[in-house]
């Protein structure tokens, strides 16, 4: 016999789920279609039906009567299956059953409803319902407003409320049956919660629930008439929500969004993102509070509109303590806004890094390496742990570092998966000491799969690069060979290269069409090129490498004549060839010598048959002037460039 409940209290609706007994386990198919009906009876108008079910359904006959009653109330029924009766059965007695296509019965009820029908596993029910309620209630519960409410505060306190929620909600706890907390509107009036509009109710826990449906946007007062100290937390269901990231400077100038805990004492970008606040939304003011609600201080913001979203930004100094981000403005409509952030911030005095892989391979070790930096004042210990949700991660899980003020110090996990999934989740968490306080966490994801990618590894090295060999004259003489081995598998490799080119000489097997290794590797070269890099691609562009180094890091220089007597191959310097290049020396600057000499000598004969030829002409023209002779004197005449151009086109 199906049953149906109400519950005004969530908690009370999980505590009664996890009562449920469930007896037989093979009774199948089920009363689907029953449930389904008394469930709409106690809907209201405009609900949403999720129906959860791993049977077929047993009153089949039932669908149209189901369907009618949802279409009555705009109910649309969507159904999550994990299973079926023949696949239940398959499994129990391991025998073939025909499959009743009773599974159209949730077809038809989701078509004629407007409703949807997923297939899926219980083991992954929960990101698809998650996925779900995102789509089907885009309308999301935000955040107003948190804050304790001592003693000593005012017994009046103001929230706002902007003209896109749909449905406000007041918690206080824990006040108890007789609360004395009263709600006023931005007109003043009291809320006597006579319409079907508002509802105030008292959980078992002894919190009141104050629940406005369409409310009137504008300031709102929480009174207290009873002196008691009570948690305050005002939530509203409204598209306009708000995501927060913090940017981290570094040296590069670059801005990385943090992962982790912010630093205390350290400037940050806050980049708050408002969905849905429309092109007329503005964001005002950011305002940091502490834990209990209180205002730390406020930061004005500079805005940009994207197609998405409002951004808001603001630099600051992150405090010493917890705090939360409470964000000021004005909505489409010119209202008042005010959304504050459910994360809270824990600033701290350790930075961690970590060196993510790449890819885990299934049934493989892969590292992850971190690093642990105490920026505080004091000596620290810490503990560094891995965890992970597929247990993948090899002990030890845990390890323990005390570090310096301002020093820092690295380690490593390992992990093997095991199990067959594509993502998996890991964290690295820093605890203070061996307390379960938690300093900073960083959380990752890495894809599992079972490709190998390429991996170098030198095997042998033969030859060596010294002092005598680096140098141009000589290195060719120096001859050096290696071997390296390529392994990868479930991929291909495409080619394999060094980083000098043709200046080495590789000898490898064909490799067309090898989807697993080992591939070896022969390589030869001389000290001319005392160091290489081997590397292999596969043919989705990853690559493997390997340095094969014979001179320690010395380069080959280029060879002169001082450096000759320090050759290997011509140390003897009463060696022939020495003697011959001595004397070549000497012959050459004789020859010189003697050809400066014979240029002197003819410079002056030069020099004296100008002046010769220079003193007769000055004579002849003094002996024309005394016999009143005109002088023998060529004259010149300057001719134009067009002038030149004709008479050679004349000619």
């Amino acid at each position: 016999m199906n049953r149906a409940f109400v519950f005004r209290d969530g908690y009370e609706m999980i505590k009664k789920i996890d009562s449920i007994i469930v007896g037989g386990g093979d009774d199948c198919p089920e009363f689907a279609a029953d449930g389904i009906l008394r469930a709409i009876k106690l809907s209201r108008n405009f609900s949403t039906l999720f129906v959860f079910t791993d049977a077929d359904a047993k009153d089949k006959d039932k669908q149209q009567e189901a369907a009618n009653a949802a279409r009555a109330k705009t109910i649309p029924i969507t159904t999550f299956s994990t299973g079926t009766c023949s696949r239940r059965r398959r499994s129990v007695h391991n025998t073939h059953v025909n499959r009743r296509e009773t599974s159209s019965f949730f077809q038809r009820l989701a078509k004629a409803t407007g409703g949807i029908v997923y297939r899926t596993t219980k083991e992954k029910l929960n990101g698809v319902l998650n996925d779900v309620i995102e789509k089907t209630f885009p309308v999301a519960e935000v955040v107003l407003d948190s804050f304790e409410w001592s003693l000593t505060s005012n017994d009046n306190t103001m929230f706002v409320v902007d003209s896109t929620v749909t449905v406000l909600k007041v918690a206080v706890c824990c006040s108890g049956e007789d609360s004395g907390v009263e709600l006023f509107y931005p007109n003043g009036t009291k809320e006597t919660f006579a319409s079907r509009l508002s509802q105030k109710l008292v959980t078992k826990r002894k919190e009141v629930i104050i629940s406005l449906q369409r409310p009137p946007p504008g300031r709102y007062k929480l009174q207290r008439k009873l002196p008691n100290e009570w948690s305050v937390n005002v939530t509203a269901q409204s598209p306009v929500k708000l995501e927060t990231e913090i940017l981290e400077y570094t040296e590069s100038g670059a801005l990385p969004v943090l992962k982790g805990s912010p630093l205390a004492g350290k400037n940050y970008t806050f980049y708050v993102n408002i969905y849905n606040l429309g092109e007329n939304g503005t964001c005002n003011d950011l305002i940091l509070t502490d834990m209990l609600g209180n205002e730390l201080f406020k930061i004005h913001i500079i805005q940009t509109t994207t197609r998405m979203a409002v951004r808001c930004a603001a630099i600051f100094s992150t405090p010493n303590e917890f705090f939360q981000l409470k964000l000021n403005g004005t909505d489409k409509n010119g209202f008042e806004f005010s959304r504050k952030n459910s994360l809270v911030f824990k600033p701290t005095n350790v930075k961690l890094r970590i060196i993510p892989p790449d890819t885990a391979v299934l049934g493989k070790e892969v590292l992850v390496y971190y690093e642990v930096e105490n920026t505080g004042t004091i000596n620290e210990t810490y503990e560094v742990a891995i965890s992970d949700d597929h247990s993948a991660s090899v002990l030890p899980m845990r390890r323990q570092h005390t570090i310096l003020a301002g020093d820092r110090s690295n380690g490593s996990f390992t992990m093997k998966p095991t199990l067959t999934f594509s993502i998996l989740k890991y964290a690295i968490t820093v605890y203070l000491g061996s307390s379960s306080e938690i300093t900073q966490r960083i959380l990752k994801t890495v894809l599992v799969t079972d490709i190998e990618r390429p991996v170098c590894t030198v095997v042998t090295v033969n030859g060596s690069c010294n002092n005598s060999s680096l140098n141009t004259a000589q290195c060719h003489k120096y001859q050096w060979f290696a071997k390296a081995e390529i392994t990868f598998k479930g991929t291909e490799l495409e080619n394999f290269t060094s980083s000098v080119g043709s200046a080495t000489e590789l000898v490898y097997d064909d490799i067309s069409g090898l989807r697993h290794g080992p591939v070896n590797i022969s390589i030869k070269g001389s000290c001319c090129t005392p160091s290489v890099v081997l590397a292999a691609v596969d043919t989705e562009g990853y690559i493997a490498q390997c340095r094969v180094e014979f001179s320690g890091g010395q380069i080959v220089t280029p060879m002169e004549f001082n450096d000759l007597d320090n050759s290997p191959v011509a140390t003897d310097k009463s060696d022939g060839s020495y003697t011959v290049i001595v004397i070549a020396i000497v012959v050459g600057v004789i020859i010189v010598v003697v050809l400066s000499i014979i240029g002197f000598i003819a410079y002056r004969k030069f020099k004296q048959a100008s002046y010769n030829v220079n003193y007769n002409v000055n004579q002849n023209i003094k002996e024309g002037i005394d016999k009143n002779q005109r002088p023998n004197i060529v004259e010149y005449h300057p001719v134009k460039l067009e002038e030149v151009s004709d008479e050679k086109e004349n000619l």
